[in-house]
């Protein structure tokens, strides 16, 4: 019964402990990863896009940044 959530016994070395240690701590990592995807929330994506946005307002409406040697 141990082990049974996580079926990760056919693809770990047995034979070097630390090879297996290491596909372990991948395994873990990115599991980690993609659980944390799903909780982060779609009002921060909505205000990071918006903030984004407003940005490139300013930035297009600087005179300061406009390079005239270009012309």
């Amino acid at each position: 019964m141990k082990g049974i959530y996580l079926p990760w016994d056919s693809i770990i070395p047995a034979e070097d402990k630390v090879t297996g240690c290491a596909v372990i701590a991948f395994l873990i990592f990115f599991s980690y990863v993609i659980v944390m995807n799903t909780l982060v929330p779609i009002s921060l994506y909505v205000s990071v896009e918006v903030i984004r946005f407003a940005q490139s307002l300013l930035i297009n409406n600087d005179p300061k940044m406009y390079c005239f040697s270009f012309m």
